[in-house]
């Protein structure tokens, strides 16, 4: 409901997440959200106990290309680990945000696989 009635329907995935993660933080962790990267911004940085978390959100809108949108998540992401945290665990979190992807039941709409970057295994989780 509240994504149907702000004007920038962008910040819901991003804000949604951030909730979740930050009750996991809560224990003994840190967020940074659009932290400088070389000279991009990263979406998310962890760290948790000592370990690094990168996390890239992406959204799929209608006018997208899901390989491509995935594509540009892969290399933002090995990217960032590259410049600032080598030892990162890495994460790109897809959201589908066209009408198609809307009526899929939740088992087909949820996906997560690894996928080998040159830069380390980067988790891909599609929602």
């Amino acid at each position: 409901m509240w994504e149907q009635r702000s004007n920038y329907t962008e910040a819901f995935p991003h804000l949604l997440l951030m909730a979740f993660l930050q009750r996991v933080l809560n224990g003994g962790g840190r967020m940074d959200r659009e932290a400088a990267a070389g000279r991009g911004r990263m979406d998310l940085l962890l760290e948790y106990r000592g370990v690094k978390f990168i996390i890239e959100i992406k959204l799929i809108h209608s006018w997208d290309s899901p390989e491509d949108i995935r594509k540009e998540g892969l290399l933002q992401i090995s990217g960032y680990r590259d410049k600032v945290a080598p030892d990162a665990r890495m994460y790109l979190i897809i959201f589908d945000r066209r009408e198609v992807a809307k009526g899929c039941p939740w088992d087909e709409k949820i996906t997560w696989q690894n996928e080998q970057t040159p830069s380390g295994i980067v988790t891909v989780l599609g929602c």
